[in-house]
């Protein structure tokens, strides 16, 4: 049943607003102990939150390390977390995951 004086979830119309939006769910640390900065990367049905900047690997000879995101859904807000496999791989990863909407 659907309360008629609930708003309906809204979702982030910009960049900036997906950013702020996940702030408090999704955020790191520079080595130095200050807050890291996020960037929003947009795609079709929402943005992909990722660190400013990512960590650099041990040394030269393995990957850097594992880096995950947060995606932002633009009709409801919804934050997903998921691996970052990027911009397209997680587009991609996310629309599958959510799935059809009515």
């Amino acid at each position: 049943m659907n309360n008629m004086n609930t708003p309906a979830p809204v979702g982030p119309k910009t960049p900036e607003e997906a950013v702020e939006m996940a702030r408090p769910h999704y955020g790191w640390r520079r080595p130095d102990g200050s807050a890291g900065g996020l960037i929003a990367r947009e795609f079709s049905h929402g943005y992909i939150i990722l660190p400013d900047q990512f960590p650099p690997a041990a040394s030269p000879s393995q990957p850097p390390p594992a880096v995950g995101c947060a995606v932002i859904d633009k009709e409801d807000g919804r934050i997903t977390h998921l691996p970052y496999m990027g911009p397209e791989g997680t587009a991609d990863f996310y629309l599958r995951q959510r799935g059809p909407r009515g």
